[in-house]
């Protein structure tokens, strides 16, 4: 049977004979025997001693795992399985008593906004954001603005710019055009300040692109074949938000418009900051919307190249005959036309 497990709140003890407080896995890759995903959301699990969460025995994998709150007495082991299949398991607001192990190359492990006071460690792919760890961590972790032993530590290599879940890439439209292919609303987080290409945002897709307080500059514009002057194209049928940062244009590069946009387009906390664009033959605009409906919310700071050009505006164009809409909500400051 396929099957999907939700474990909301409770506590959760071992008996004197059990090896781990949840055991979770499934037995091949083909069969449809135990394979499904494991959703955990606070609750306290008590190991006495044993694992709080360790693969079944005999399964080839742990399967898909969201960990959201709770506590946890004991260790999490993500094994070395018996195939290639990979496990990817996410970790947020929990407090972890004990080791949290990865233990091999193809699994991929996120932990946010969490308290471990054992260590972090093994091979697979693993990525620590905002997180607190008493005890040590192995070189493969890449750790993102997190503590170890009372130390704010950064470890992202210099070729890891974003990540989604655990997974780590190389740049801003790698992890865009990835995220536009998965199902769900999917989250990308930029690890740090970075100038790279623009963005092309794929039609269809469902992303939030949150910033984490750095800032993005474009060093080569994207856009339509001949009228590459774009920061960010976001294509139309999409659902987008950027937050948490600021993006601009880097020295010398032919940015016309900081945003193109024919999405459904949110922001927040969103710094977009025209004075860094060429100055063109023409006006050049830091928000352009030509289709969807746009929400510009609280810490909005949208500003102007200078006063001959646009903050924003919205153009309705034959090819988007259902017109852009744009709600300013309180908070959103607009410098310029």
């Amino acid at each position: 049977c396929s099957s999907d497990l939700t474990i909301n709140n409770g506590t959760f003890t071992v008996n004197s004979t059990a090896s781990s407080v949840i055991l979770n896995g499934y037995l091949s890759a083909s069969s449809q025997q135990d394979q499904g995903s494991l959703t955990i959301t606070n609750g306290t699990f008590n190991g006495n001693g044993v694992e709080a969460l360790e693969r079944m025995g005999g399964s080839n994998s742990m399967g898909n795992i969201t960990i959201s709150g709770g506590k946890f007495n004991g260790d999490i082991a993500i094994p070395q399985t018996y195939s290639a299949i990979n496990t990817t398991v996410s970790i947020s607001n929990a407090k972890i008593t004990g080791n949290v192990t990865n233990g091999n190359s193809k699994n991929v492990l996120l932990v946010e906004d969490a308290e471990i006071t054992g260590n972090v460690q093994g091979v697979g792919t693993t990525t620590v954001v905002d997180s607190t760890i008493n005890g040590e961590t192995t070189d493969s972790i890449v750790l993102v603005n997190s503590y170890v032993n009372g130390v704010l530590t950064n470890t992202a290599p210099d070729n890891v710019v974003a990540i989604i879940g655990g997974q780590q890439f190389s740049s801003l439209q790698d992890a865009v055009t990835a995220a536009a292919a998965m199902d769900g609303q999917t989250t990308i987080t930029l690890l740090g300040d970075t100038t790279g290409a623009g963005v092309v945002v794929p039609s269809g897709s469902d992303i939030i692109i949150d910033l984490g307080g750095h800032t993005y500059s474009v060093d080569e514009p994207v856009g339509s074949s001949g009228t590459e002057t774009n920061g960010f194209q976001l294509l139309r049928d999409s659902n987008i938000t950027i937050k948490n940062g600021t993006i601009q244009a880097a020295e010398d590069a032919r940015v016309l418009i900081l945003i193109q946009n024919y999405s459904n387009l949110t922001t927040e906390n969103l710094v977009l900051d025209g004075r860094t664009m060429s100055n063109g033959s023409g006006t050049e605009y830091t928000l352009s919307n030509n289709n969807g409906e746009i929400t510009l919310n609280s810490g909005t700071v949208i500003y102007a190249r200078s006063d001959a050009d646009k903050a924003m505006d919205v153009c309705w164009a034959a090819y988007y005959t259902a017109g852009a809409r744009v709600t300013v909500n309180d908070g959103v400051v607009i410098n310029g036309d």
